[in-house]
This record gives structure tokens, C-alpha cells and sequence, in this order.
């Protein structure tokens, strides 16, 4: 699996406005609509990115190729579908995840929230463990949300999947428990601890090495 980091920060007002002109118009009209800049820049540089990845990826030419997306919006490359990728942002960073299967892929930057707000739309055994926590429950909450979020990217049904349907390890690695198919084969979860105060979890069938690459760093 191949993990690409994209720092938004160090990529220049040029930069972007090169990157604008290789966006599809539909697109770059939906970009556009958004008020906040820094989310302008990061859809921008994610688009921008996937299509040079691809390319590279499928030695094609980078104006061929084609990306749909499902209802949930989660994309695929029409030009390979056995290239399984997906995108996330947070902050000033994009990640981008390369896999032979399915995969999702989450990053969030870890700012102060009220937990016990966000914790009951957790499992009953996701809540048991991090109500259990005696000190500081962020690096906890944020790696088991990414998780969360990652799962929900790999079955391309984002936040129309009911969080409670399913629990995710505890620790930085294992798989999935499916509530009500305790046996069923469910797909691994990776978690790790970005530079600075990121984290990023991934989800996909088999997780055996992540080859880790920043771009814009």
C-alpha cells in the first residue's frame, strides 16, 4: 500500500492556479462554491494530485484520465478499476492511499472538542474503552474517529453507514468487528501518529507494509 502527504502550506499561489487549470469545470465550479480557502486549496491539490498519481501509476497521459464517483462520493478511476485509491484532508494536509483492494483512508488534525458530545455515537465497547482512559483521551478519541471514518470510506457509504454498526480495534492495528456477524471476515485497520498533532487510519482488505511518501513537504 502506498500513502502519499501533501502539505498545502508550501504550494504557491501560482502553483494553485496551474493546478485550477487541469480541474475539470464541473469541478472547478463545485470548488469554487466553497467560502473557506484553505478547503478550496486542499480539494484543489487533491484533485490535482490523484490525477498525477494516476498517471504515473498507469503510464497515461494525465488529460485521459477519467474519475467518477459513487452517491457517497467515493471515486474511482475508470481508466483501471483494479486500482483501488482514496482521498482525505484536514488542516493543511492531504493523504492520498494506492491499494491492489479496496481501501479508505482518513486524517484528521486532532484540535480540542468536547468528547463527551462526540463519544455516544460510539459503540458500547468503543465508549467502555475510552470512558476508561485515566489521562488524556485525544490521541485515543482521534485514532479510534479515523478509524471509524476510514471503515466507513473502504465500504463507500461514508456517513450513511450507521456508526454503531460495527467496532474498530482498540489499538493502532486489527480488524473490524461487524455487529451481528461476529465471524464474519472483515477488512484491517492500520492507525499512526502523523508529524505534529495529525492522525491518519487506514482501512482495506490486507495492510502489509504502508510505503509512506510526502509530496510538498
Amino acid at each position: 500500500m502506498d500513502i502519499f502527504l501533501v502539505n498545502i502550506d508550501n504550494i504557491t499561489e501560482n502553483e494553485f492556479k496551474t493546478m485550477q487549470g487541469s480541474i475539470e469545470k464541473r469541478v472547478l465550479e463545485e470548488i469554487n462554491s466553497i467560502k473557506i480557502k484553505q478547503e478550496r486549496d486542499r480539494r484543489i491539490a487533491s484533485r490535482y494530485f490523484v490525477k498525477v498519481l494516476l498517471r504515473d501509476r498507469l503510464n497515461i497521459p494525465f488529460e485521459t484520465i477519467k474519475i467518477s464517483e459513487n452517491r457517497y462520493g467515493k471515486k474511482k478511476c475508470l481508466n483501471n478499476l483494479n486500482l483501488h485509491f482514496n482521498i482525505s484532508h484536514s488542516g493543511k494536509w492531504v493523504v492520498i492511499a494506492f491499494s491492489d483492494f479496496k481501501v479508505g483512508i482518513d486524517i484528521e488534525e486532532m484540535l480540542e472538542i468536547e468528547f463527551k458530545e462526540v463519544i455516544p455515537y460510539f459503540t458500547y465497547e468503543e465508549q467502555m474503552y475510552l470512558n476508561s482512559l485515566k489521562e488524556d483521551k485525544k490521541l485515543d478519541f482521534y485514532r479510534m474517529w479515523t478509524a471509524k471514518e476510514s471503515y466507513m470510506k473502504y465500504t463507500g457509504l461514508g456517513f450513511n453507514l450507521d456508526l454503531n454498526s460495527f467496532s474498530v480495534p482498540l489499538q493502532e492495528s486489527g480488524r473490524v468487528s461487524l455487529k451481528g456477524s461476529p465471524n464474519k471476515e472483515s477488512p484491517l485497520i492500520s492507525s499512526f501518529l502523523l508529524v505534529e498533532n495529525y492522525y491518519i487510519s487506514v482501512c482495506s482488505d490486507q495492510i502489509n507494509k504502508k510505503n509512506i511518501t510526502f509530496i510538498k513537504e
